[in-house]
């Protein structure tokens, strides 16, 4: 997606509700919630009326995709979703907040000028991307992280198509010491590892989405952060 997520860690020990001694929240949010915030609930975004379009693979298969318009850096959600309503009157709110917002579309003709232009017309100079997705996206809950001195962390409504690296780098400012290699200001390279029920974990590729990782509601993720080489 087009920005770094910015982080914000706090103890939730003040809040009353740490599990742990130490353990801290990270909000996955580029800025406040602001008064033209849309909701939508993970029920909804996962079950109303969200049916995928079909495409042909390599081999001529038809395969489900679901098409879907983001946008990242406004929280100008309501008159974005008006916009598109004006080019796919079907448009489906997914999520609009922490200035990102995205919309399933019912139409696989529509393009990407398209949308910059209908966007253009609303006066919303805005960049937006029109995604193809295999999944059915929608937002996960929360999820939990934990850095390498065993501190864990919790991640709210984040969407499942976000990458496992995007997740991983939004960890690096909790921890200002490890996250560049001594003597050198470039960042190191962070590996992640999503714990199994039995306790074990399997090491997850960074550029696969939360979905194609096989990360879901409250799945832990074991981040380490490595010195890049050179």
């Amino acid at each position: 997606m087009g920005t770094e997520p910015s982080t914000r860690s706090e103890d939730l020990r003040s809040h009353g509700n740490a599990t742990e001694p130490g353990q801290a929240e990270i909000g996955y949010s580029l800025r406040k919630d602001s008064a033209d915030d849309l909701k939508v609930e993970q029920g909804i975004a996962e079950n109303a009326g969200f049916e995928p379009v079909s495409s042909c693979d390599e081999e001529g298969t038809t395969q489900p995709r679901y098409l879907v318009a983001e946008v990242v850096g406004t929280d100008r959600y309501s008159g974005l979703m008006d916009a598109l309503c004006l080019i796919d009157p079907k448009a489906e709110l997914l999520w609009g907040q922490y200035s990102r917002f995205a919309a399933r579309l019912s139409r696989a003709d529509i393009t990407e000028r398209q949308l910059e232009e209908v966007l253009a017309f609303r006066g919303l100079p805005y960049r937006i991307s029109l995604e193809s997705y295999s999944f059915r996206p929608h937002l996960i809950n929360h999820i939990f992280l934990q850095g390498p001195d065993d501190r864990r962390f919790e991640v709210r409504s984040v969407p499942n198509t976000t990458s496992v690296q995007e997740i991983s780098s939004s960890l690096l400012i909790e921890y200002p010491d490890l996250s560049f290699k001594e003597g050198d200001r470039r960042p190191v390279r962070t590996n992640v590892g999503l714990i199994q029920p039995d306790g074990n974990w399997v090491q997850l590729d960074p550029n696969d989405s939360l979905e194609e990782a096989g990360v879901h509601e409250e799945s832990l993720l074991m981040i380490d952060f490595q010195a890049r080489a050179g």
